[in-house]
């Protein structure tokens, strides 16, 4: 569970599968503890983003988001350079993404989407 810096608690793996829908899509960690709003860090099946893909996934994540309560929505979403393995420490041996693994990793990543102000963020 996430827990906002309102104090609303959100579960993310249902709206992680959500977000996993989208084909292009192969990973997806929500982060939003001790925040105003929740972010999404996503990886695609394919390293590079194709001319299309981001207004593709901006419209996907806002179907995603019609559901949800607003402290649940996300608000913004980070496009990861690498996905999560188990070679780089972000997956456990069955698969799990290791949230305070891929947080501290991603850190200076996941400062500059709350800084953005595109909905769509590239890691560099």
């Amino acid at each position: 569970m996430l827990k906002t810096s309102n104090g609303k608690y959100v579960a993310p793996v249902p709206i992680e599968d959500s977000v996993k829908g989208l084909p292009l899509i192969k990973e997806v960690m929500m982060v939003g503890d001790s925040r105003k709003y929740c972010v999404a860090l996503v990886a695609l099946e394919d390293s590079t983003l194709k001319a299309g893909q981001r207004e593709q996934i901006t419209q996907w994540i806002q179907k995603v988001n019609e559901p949800l309560a607003g402290y649940e929505s996300i608000k913004r979403v980070g496009v990861l350079k690498e996905g999560f393995t188990i070679e780089n420490g972000s997956l456990t041996p069955t698969l799990k993404v290791k949230r305070s693994a891929v947080m501290k990793s991603k850190e200076d990543f996941i400062e500059q989407i709350y800084s953005s102000n595109d909905f769509v963020v590239l890691e560099a």
